[in-house]
């Protein structure tokens, strides 16, 4: 009775199997060593070791050349289709056809980025790759950094004043503050007037400050916080039913202008513009779906 060795599965040397599907078919280890760019005694070799691995002949020299045993001949079906889609793999790397992808891809984005990008990605994705997926989540700055190295987002884009270390990012675009008031608003926002109304603050992290304090705070001046919201587009919709103002960017600003009763006020202070960056980790940096989902993302980003 033949004994069939337990083998570790993590210790087998995958280049064994190509070896095995040529022997197979071509019957002959010199036509097996020529069609791999191997030398005979390689071939035969590497025959020995898959042999001792497996535990069993594999293929029985004869008259007309080799003759695989049934285990082999068994072991031939899901060897060629592991090693095809290995082949496929490889060859991604190198000829790069969206349409054959199948990836989905995480993105860790704000509703900012949602609302001005995203409807542009899905539609370009759509026609170019329609088998890919696309799924968001929300980031902080704070666990950006671990969120990449990790794997729980490919890709993050949103308003960052520096990109976290080791990652690698690209400027999709700069951004001017303004602010929004209710339809019915009258007038020029003047310094007095800002001081004077009371504000929502969109914060993911739930703090009641941000760039427009700091801008204050070089003027000796403080505004009075009384609402804050992770979400732009909650943000607006507040600001459209109440006397409260919200200072935010140009872009979606005027997004909602378009949708709401919104006026949009030049802030009576000096605030520095802001940039939209997109951010990755090194290890998606050199694979080429990555490179689409990132060409895609600033592409969105130039018609903006």
């Amino acid at each position: 009775m033949k004994i069939i060795r337990a083998m570790h599965f993590e210790k087998f040397d995958l280049n064994l199997l190509a070896v095995l599907e040529a022997v197979v078919e071509e019957r002959h280890v010199t036509r097996a060593a020529a069609r791999l760019h191997l030398s005979q005694p390689a071939v035969s070799h590497a025959l020995a070791r898959l042999r001792d691995a497996v535990g069993d002949p594999l293929v029985m020299r004869g008259a007309g050349g080799m003759t695989p045993t049934p285990y082999a001949l068994r072991l031939l079906e899901p060897v060629k289709e592991a090693l095809s889609k290995l082949r496929e793999g490889l060859a991604l790397q190198q000829h790069f056809d969206p349409g054959r992808l199948g990836d989905t891809f995480l993105l860790g984005v704000t509703d900012y980025v949602e609302l001005l990008l995203l409807p542009r990605l899905a539609e370009e994705v759509r026609k170019q790759a329609p088998n890919v997926r696309i799924l968001t989540h929300a980031i902080t700055q704070e666990g950006l950094a671990a969120d990449l190295a990790t794997g729980r987002i490919d890709v993050a884009i949103g308003f960052m004043q520096r990109a976290p270390r080791g990652m690698h990012a690209q400027r999709l675009f700069e951004e001017r503050y303004v602010c929004i008031a209710r339809g019915d608003w009258r007038g020029r926002l003047t310094l007095k007037r800002y001081l004077a109304a009371r504000h929502l603050q969109v914060s993911p992290s739930g703090v009641l400050t941000g760039p427009a304090d700091e801008a204050l705070a070089k003027l000796g001046e403080k505004r009075r916080v009384v609402f804050a919201t992770p979400h732009f587009l909650s943000g607006a919709g507040i600001v459209a039913r109440t006397d409260l103002l919200m200072t935010t960017g140009s872009r979606i600003a005027e997004y909602f202008a378009r949708e709401s009763p919104l006026a949009i006020l030049k802030p009576p202070f000096t605030m520095p513009a802001i940039e939209m960056q997109m951010v990755w980790h090194d290890r998606t940096e050199a694979d080429p779906a990555q490179k689409w989902l990132r060409s895609l993302l600033a592409a969105a980003a130039e018609e903006t």
